[in-house]
């Protein structure tokens, strides 16, 4: 579960959606179908037009994040979660509008679950090559704010950032016919990873064998992972122009970058 804080920054989105989509009155009501204590803002009066006194829209939000705020954070998940089926359920197409402010903040409404995005774990990037970090963070950027194909291209950008720095510290010839997956491979060869990766597993004491096939395998994945990267920066990239793109290859492309660079750290 989420910190009780970064739960509300969920709310940040949320909130937008329901002050500018419902009256002060269809407000209330969705909180408090939503499992919101109204009682804590239940002094708080529309405002008639022509009249003076009474609360504006502005203030009864106000509240709301008072009281969403005080809320453990399971408590808060549920409320959350609930308010999002009500606001969808009376107004289905604010659905990809609460979606985007959604995915911008890091979450995702999906199957009736309020769950984390995490494009990028800051914390992990000591444990990638510092030559990645800049595309890398430049790609999960661009894909949280929907530049799909730009988000593509810095997630190759920061593999070919390590990829160069391993040729001239390794001193590797670049061939004019070595694509992203030949140079990928090169540079795994010199670095030794599988071959160190297979002392370490026998020294924790794997059978060689059965560590020799986890090796291939791996190995096997590294490859098919470069060679979709390759091919989906040809043809989703926006280095020659935006390009059609599909954002769950992507995303995946920004995975697959992570795990490339691991391997090569």
């Amino acid at each position: 579960m989420k910190k009780v804080g970064e739960m509300n920054i969920a709310w940040g989105g949320i909130r937008v959606v329901l002050e500018d989509t419902f009256s002060f009155y269809n407000i209330k009501r969705i909180v408090g179908l939503s499992g919101l204590d109204v009682t804590l803002f239940g002094y708080l009066q529309q405002k008639q037009q022509n009249q003076r006194g009474g609360a504006s829209k502005g203030q009864l939000i106000s509240e709301i994040d008072r009281a969403i705020s005080s809320l453990s954070t399971d408590d808060k998940a549920v409320v959350l979660v609930n308010i999002i089926k009500n606001i969808i359920d009376s107004r289905p197409e604010k659905r990809e509008e609460l979606g985007i402010y959604l995915e911008r903040l890091g979450w995702q409404f999906a199957e009736g679950k309020l769950l984390p995005i995490k494009l990028l774990d800051i914390s992990e990037l000591d444990e990638l090559p510092e030559a990645a970090t800049s595309d890398l963070i430049k790609a999960a950027e661009r894909l949280r704010y929907g530049d799909l194909d730009g988000a593509l291209t810095s997630s190759c950008a920061a593999v070919d950032s390590t990829l160069n720095s391993i040729f001239l510290e390794e001193g590797l010839v670049l061939q004019p016919s070595d694509g992203f997956l030949a140079r990928y491979k090169k540079a795994l060869k010199a670095k030794n990873t599988l071959n160190i990766l297979l002392k370490e597993l026998t020294e924790l004491g794997w059978d060689e064998k059965e560590a020799k096939l986890l090796i291939k395998n791996l190995d096997g994945s590294l490859n098919q992972g470069a060679y979709a990267m390759q091919t989906l920066r040809k043809r989703m990239g926006d280095v020659h122009g935006s390009k059609p793109v599909l954002k769950s290859l992507v995303f995946d492309s920004l995975k697959w970058a992570e795990i490339m660079l691991r391997m090569l750290k």
